[in-house]
């Protein structure tokens, strides 16, 4: 299109103007005729200023309306502010302004071109500020051609910029919601390590109404920690949600709990945490009823209840956390397996004591119950037998569903670790050493998982060192010969039609002494491969030789030919299914139960 021809505006000012852009004038040198005749030239783009430091030369013009040939690359190198210019061989130094007519007379102004074209040296332009001075315009009078001064570099660096500033924003934004739901699931309790359920602690409805906060049961969550139980009891000062409330996850002790009221000091500090009264601290000690290899057992009460706490010292830290993650993780709410209370960690005259609390049962440990009660019924003595074998195959059974358990091995059977209840049947306890079955892998070891449990209950392959430690089944067969012992136990102190019974005396008692070693177990169960020895009068009794034949197939030689758990009290049913009911055994029980009554007064410390 044709520029449009110049028109003097009423203020007597030399610029030209149509319909659609704004037109300029610039200085035009060398003229030319085509170009810039009479030294001047009209454009609606802008005026440049153009120097030669090695010619020591200038030029100065006007682009053109269509941008094409060289003024394009020109357009480009344009110098819109005050920079250091460029000195060498071939250099071009291209200045532009458009903010009023003539403006390339002043663009290079003070400097000397011929300084300029010396090697290494460089000047600098006047400021556009002492530019628009000089040329005696307003600069608020630039022209929209002053947009061509920004390049396509300039216009790719401002686009990264923006999107990296974006991008931080964002960030931040991201980071900040994040830190208030972190804060929100802390206050709210859920800041612990997976999800809780609550229930009656130890699955039972009695303790005083206690509950437990225990981890999710799904038994292939297996990343819990011991519970340790560290809330306050019945306390008039807390609301009626949380009073008896035994918790055993330590992350809901200062958040979960704390958040379900507000209470001051008034010292302006904040809330207090006012939950040191922990159970440790509730329940009372009466006195110590037994001792073991990890610490002591002691009779307590907790809010007129019973309650049994066996205290571990602090260098058996490994095993308390060992059964307390046994009781916690799986559903062990069996009645042939202990029941379960509470956990706590405190600290007596100087020392680090780890407590595990369960249920109590006064008759004590069968060992300690056959030692000391008078010769057992045949009923009586199938029943304890019956339900020590009752809690191992609930332990070997795997139970699957939304609640289930794992297999799990007990590794340390004996007499000692089975509690006699006061209804005259046993329970399983100690769980220090258990191992889990896992699926596709090797059963879950115990720290110290090297040949551990009594010497005399060992199975021959263990002492013989033949034992697969990679298979489960194998850790399930030593069990099984394990419980063949303890079924021996009870059975040398059963009374049959046939006879009176044995005085009780430990496996193997008459080939060892009190504390064996390894190498004599192993060369009086594998070397000459002999098993505790039997009554004579069994021969002459129909349920004892039955009796007989059971425990021959527990403590066999080869594991693979032992009955399995459930096996072995399917046949014990059986047998005492048999058994015709005895009127004189009948008043024997009774009169058992009545001669146990004072011991239970006494113990229970009436």
């Amino acid at each position: 299109s044709a520029s449009p021809g110049p028109e003097m505006s009423g203020g007597g000012s030399s610029r030209l103007r149509d319909r659609n852009a704004t037109v300029i004038l610039c200085a035009c040198q060398p003229p030319d005729a085509r170009h810039c005749p009479a030294g001047q030239c009209a454009t609606t783009s802008s005026c440049y200023a153009k120097l030669h430091p090695t010619a020591g030369s200038s030029e100065l013009g006007c682009f053109s309306n269509r941008t094409e040939g060289h003024h394009e690359l020109d357009r480009m190198q344009c110098r819109s502010k005050a920079r250091r210019l460029q000195a060498g061989e071939g250099a071009q130094n291209v200045f532009c302004c458009g903010n009023a007519d003539f403006c390339n007379r002043n663009l290079t102004s003070g400097l000397d071109i011929g300084e300029i074209g010396q090697a290494g040296r460089t000047a600098r332009l006047p400021s556009a500020a002492s530019t628009r001075q000089a040329s005696g315009r307003s600069a608020s009078a630039a022209s929209p051609g002053a947009a061509a001064f920004l390049t396509p570099e300039h216009a790719a660096l401002l686009a990264v910029v923006a999107a990296m500033a974006v991008a931080l924003a964002v960030s931040l934004a991201l980071l900040f919601l994040l830190f208030l739901r972190r804060r929100q699931r802390r206050k709210g309790g859920g800041g612990g390590r997976g999800n809780v359920n609550i229930g009656i602690l130890g699955g039972q409805a009695d303790c005083g109404g206690a509950l437990v906060v225990s981890p999710s049961s799904s038994y292939q969550q297996q990343s819990y920690g011991p519970p340790i139980a560290v809330a306050a009891a019945a306390d008039p000062r807390l609301p009626a949600s949380l009073s008896s409330q035994c918790v055993t996850d330590t992350a809901l002790t200062s958040s979960a709990l704390t958040a379900s009221f507000d209470l001051s000091s008034g010292s302006g500090r904040g809330v207090p945490f006012l939950f040191d009264r922990s159970v440790a601290q509730q329940v009372k000690l009466i006195r110590q009823v037994g001792q073991g290899r990890y610490g002591s057992v002691w009779a307590g009460q907790y809010m007129g209840g019973r309650l049994a706490v066996k205290i571990f010292c602090s260098r058996d830290e490994a095993s308390f956390r060992r059964e307390c993650q046994m009781y916690t993780s799986f559903p062990l709410g069996h009645e042939s397996i202990l029941t379960f209370r509470a956990s706590d960690i405190t600290s007596r005259e100087g020392c680090t004591q780890f407590w595990l609390i369960s249920e109590y049962h006064p008759l004590g440990s069968l060992h300690d119950f056959l030692q000391r009660e008078p010769p057992l019924p045949a009923r009586l003595g199938l029943q304890l037998a019956l339900g020590a074998l009752s809690g191992l195959c609930y332990l070997h059974t795997e139970v699957r569903g939304l609640h289930g358990k794992p297999a799990i091995a007990h590794r340390d059977v004996k007499s000692r670790n089975i509690l006699v209840k006061e209804n005259l049947t046993c329970c399983i306890a100690d769980l220090g050493l258990a191992v889990v079955a896992r699926e596709k892998a090797p059963p879950e070891m115990p720290p110290k998982s090297a040949r551990v449990g009594t010497k005399r209950y060992m199975p021959p392959e263990l002492l013989a060192d033949s034992f697969n430690w990679h298979e489960f089944e194998a850790y399930k067969s030593a069990d099984v010969y394990s419980m063949g012992l303890v079924l021996w136990e009870i059975g040398i102190r059963m009374v049959t039609e046939a006879g009176s019974a044995r005085p009780y005396g430990l496996p193997y008692h008459e080939f060892v002494g009190i504390d064996p070693s390894f190498d004599e177990m192993k060369e009086i169960v594998c070397q000459r491969q002999l098993r505790p020895g039997l009554p004579d009068s069994w021969a002459d009794s129909a349920t004892m030789q039955a009796y007989q034949a059971l425990l021959a197939e527990l403590w066999h030689e080869l594991p693979a030919a032992r009955l399995p758990a459930l096996r072995a009290v399917m046949d014990l049913t059986r047998l005492a299914e048999r058994l015709p009911p005895n009127s004189a055994e009948l008043l024997q029980k009774r009169q058992m139960l009545m001669d146990t009554e004072p011991l239970l007064a006494a113990r229970n410390g009436v």
